[in-house]
């Protein structure tokens, strides 16, 4: 459980997520549209020829997450947290190593990492894995996954079979001012910290300013204004509930407040991947 998390999520249990003020961004994808919107001069979209390239993006984390996912040492975790993973992936999760499904996701990810480990021999001279000076999402979506292996899952035939791989990763850790092996930089914040941000902070989506609708299965046609659950498609299903601040076709915004703690946030998800549905809300 992350019950911090879950003050400011309402509901959505998968990482990460993206504070600023009281404004909570969910799903890898739309944290980076957020972040490239504010930030332009530094965008992290891949871009080849000139052209902004989305569709690599999303490519590159529905391959992270069903190679690498199976990999997670869960003889080494607490066993509540293995059958809460279960219950949020909604499959089995294999505690031996000698497991077939492990030996299958441990090939594939040997087989993918000679893909960009000679992928990177001619990636010179910036080093990174696309043309440009800079790191793109593509970067980081790979390089997070090593890190996994190494430093998670305690895969150290990575380091000895991959030494392009570790330096191009090395490389990138440096680049973002972290140690190589290190889970995050910049500043740590408490789950207190983060509570009190979003107590202060002010939402970027002001109410009554927002509009739209959607119509479609299972949606009822919904509008701003409108009490609903919104959750991911796949797995980790938990809903958030709130009130519609904003709805298009690429993102639904709600507005929720969490009695217990007594914070009221404004959490952001993509359209796609998720399911937007009206609540059901009980009459007494």
């Amino acid at each position: 459980d992350r019950p911090e998390t879950l003050a400011l999520t309402g509901g959505y249990r998968r990482i990460p997520v993206m504070q600023i003020g009281s404004d909570i961004y969910a799903d890898t994808a739309l944290i980076l549209d957020e972040l490239d919107r504010r930030f332009p001069e530094r965008s992290l979209i891949p871009v080849i020829d000139s052209r902004r390239q989305p569709g690599v993006d999303f490519a590159l984390r529905l391959w992270t997450d069903r190679v690498f996912f199976p990999l997670l040492p869960w003889t080494q975790l607490p066993r509540a947290l293995h059958a809460d993973r279960e219950k949020m992936s909604n499959r089995k999760i294999p505690l031996d190593p000698s497991h077939p499904s492990y030996t299958l996701s441990r090939a594939a990810a040997r087989e993918s990492l000679a893909q960009i480990e000679a992928h990177l021999a001619h990636a010179e001279p910036t080093g990174w894995i696309l043309p440009g000076p800079n790191p793109t999402s593509a970067d980081v979506h790979l390089a997070m996954n090593v890190w996994f292996l190494l430093f998670v899952a305690g895969q150290s035939w990575v380091r000895s079979e991959f030494p392009r791989v570790v330096a191009w990763v090395t490389r990138l850790h440096e680049r973002a001012g972290m140690e190589f092996g290190a889970a995050t930089g910049g500043i740590e914040m408490g789950a207190e910290d983060a509570v009190e941000v979003a107590m202060v902070g002010e939402s970027c989506v002001r109410t009554g300013e927002a509009h739209g609708e959607v119509m479609g299965a299972g949606t009822g046609g919904v509008r701003v204004g409108d009490v609903v659950d919104v959750a991911p498609s796949d797995y980790g299903r938990d809903a958030t509930r709130g009130t519609v601040v904003r709805i298009d076709a690429d993102r639904v915004v709600v507005r929720r407040r969490d009695d217990h703690v007594g914070v009221t946030t404004t959490v952001h998800f993509p359209r796609s991947g998720y399911v937007v549905r009206k609540a059901r809300i009980a009459k007494l």
